[in-house]
């Protein structure tokens, strides 16, 4: 069995590239296989809102971070700063063709398949789909979610790393955080988020910032995850993340 889908491409912001888009939400009208069943467009079958299924939800809640949490993160950041008498730096990044890097379960890739020109033989040639693309709506899900386990992996090796260089100042500041609500979340002095591929941290001091930005680039190459190219890369006193020019 296969099924095909339209096949189509959107342009990609602020390049000449086009990025591959599927219609997984087609058919749009009342359309019957050979054998008289309904079809149901991959999209609805995933049901990644579990509207069809009762019981556990197939997919978890999608979850990303919101603006304005990100600003509350960078506000208590400023305030820790001017304490400790030191700039907050911000710097944003960006995987290349995220999607493209996930492969699917052998037993999805029969359900996104496509009609292709064979340009050797100028017949009609069938593709399948091996990778996630755009369109599904399971696959922001997915990506979302191992863009928190990413985040979770770095927040795991910087806290280690970082409390080796505390200054007496700084190891008070720490303890007295912690006092608040005894949580080791509110002893950061940085904040990682990540909406799918885009991810921004903003850091206290220009030398932790440095040790961030290098970890973060170790752990990338650690996993294998592609990287944008570097003229999508910001670092500095403001940047843009969302679309938002954001100044720590």
């Amino acid at each position: 069995p296969f099924r095909l889908h339209p096949k189509g491409s959107a342009p990609k912001k602020g390049t000449t590239e086009r990025r591959p888009t599927t219609n997984l939400s087609a058919p749009h009208k009342e359309l019957r296989d050979t054998e008289g069943a309904c079809v149901t467009p991959y999209n609805v079958l995933a049901d990644t809102k579990n509207r069809r299924c009762p019981g556990p939800a197939r997919f978890p809640r999608e979850v990303k971070p919101r603006v304005s949490t990100c600003a509350g993160n960078t506000a208590v950041l400023r305030a820790l700063a001017r304490e400790l008498g030191q700039p907050v730096f911000s710097f944003v990044d960006d995987l290349r063709w995220m999607f493209q890097q996930f492969q699917l379960a052998p037993a999805e890739r029969w359900k996104v398949q496509l009609v292709w020109r064979d340009w050797d033989s100028q017949g009609p040639c069938f593709l399948a789909e091996n990778v996630m693309g755009y369109g599904g709506s399971p696959f922001s899900n997915v990506a979302q979610r191992f863009s928190h386990a990413l985040m979770y992996l770095l927040r795991q090796r910087f806290d280690a790393e970082d409390v080796a260089y505390d200054t007496p100042q700084v190891a008070a500041l720490r303890q007295r955080r912690l006092g608040i609500r005894g949580s080791r979340d509110d002893c950061r002095l940085y904040a990682a988020d990540a909406y799918t591929d885009d991810f921004k941290f903003d850091v206290i001091g220009a030398e932790r910032a440095a040790r961030l930005l290098q970890l973060w680039g170790t752990l990338c190459e650690d996993i294998g995850v592609v990287r944008a190219e570097a003229r999508k890369r910001l670092a500095g006193a403001s940047v843009t993340w969302l679309g938002i020019l954001h100044y720590p």
